[in-house]
């Protein structure tokens, strides 16, 4: 099968093929027509099945060389995901409400999913939590931290007044459902006005 595909591209030895297709320099256009003359049209198989076992398993690829995860929109464990093709890059993987994916081409989508095997240990996410300028009120959002064992990587400041202090929260995290339980034990909070999780990019 690799000498008939390989025959079709200036491509002579087929770990380059495998290289071209997971850094994405090669399009689902460009795989299509190799594949056009084979029997079983693997990307067709893949990307056009409605069947939920022919998503792609993104946590089958190596992270942050076939695989890479959106900075806009940080999706973590849990999320729904869906991949978009980058040349240099391989499949970015992106959530299925992130803004961006309203500037790719529907060509360009891969339906994705994370699979049982772990892709990393921990996601990196930020919240964004408004809290009232009273003594201990940040304490007591650090408590919560603390108590589920979750890492602050970085805290700062965005914005403040007399009344509310604004604050950015970069932590390492399991999966979507523990964050959701964080922010939702948060909300309970007296101190806190407001808390809703960012993109890194923000």
């Amino acid at each position: 099968m690799y000498i008939q595909i390989l025959n079709q591209t200036d491509l002579k030895y087929k770990n380059k093929l495998f290289e071209s297709i997971g850094r994405g320099f090669l399009s689902k256009k460009d795989l299509d027509s190799l594949f056009k003359e084979l029997e079983n049209n693997f990307v067709k198989n893949i990307f056009n099945s409605k069947d939920h076992n022919q998503k792609i398993n993104i946590t089958k690829y190596e992270n942050g060389i076939a695989v890479n995860l959106a900075a806009c929109c940080s999706p973590i464990k849990g999320d729904d995901i869906i991949s978009v093709m980058s040349y240099g890059r391989g499949l970015v993987v992106h959530s299925t409400m992130c803004d961006s994916l309203s500037y790719y081409h529907k060509d360009n989508f891969y339906r994705s999913f994370w699979g049982n095997k772990k892709l990393q240990d921990n996601f990196n996410s930020r919240i964004e939590i408004v809290i009232k300028n009273q003594p201990g009120a940040l304490f007591s959002i650090t408590s919560i931290f603390d108590k589920h064992q979750i890492n602050i990587e970085n805290i700062r400041i965005a914005e403040r007044n007399k009344k509310n202090y604004t604050f950015i929260i970069d932590i390492n995290i399991d999966n979507s459902d523990k964050l959701k339980f964080l922010l939702a034990e948060m909300k309970t909070l007296s101190q806190v006005g407001k808390v809703k999780r960012q993109s890194l990019a923000y």
